[in-house]
């Protein structure tokens, strides 16, 4: 059996099919890509939006951070942030 790392645990909880999923249904997942100044700028007022059309849609979302900074920000923010900036610039 495959062992399971991290990223894959959050995004089955994101999806709703994780070990801590009180349901256990399969769900939508959405992204979106944020840098330090859209972190820091447009990520509150975003899921300020998405709490208002729906409570559910929050836990759902799964933002990636373009660099270390904006990871920073986002994990202050939101539950659900991986580092994409690692993926981009592999060294």
């Amino acid at each position: 059996m495959k062992p399971i790392s991290a990223i894959d645990v959050m995004l089955q909880e994101v999806a709703g099919n994780g070990p801590a999923s009180k349901k256990g249904g399969r769900h939508s997942i959405m992204t979106t890509v944020v840098d330090a100044a859209a972190a820091q700028m447009l990520l509150p007022i975003f899921l300020e939006s998405l709490q208002k059309v729906s409570r559910r849609l929050v836990p759902r979302l799964l933002v990636l951070a373009s660099d270390a900074e904006g990871l920073q920000i986002c994990r202050a923010k939101h539950a659900h942030c991986l580092p994409w900036f690692q993926r981009l610039n592999p060294e």
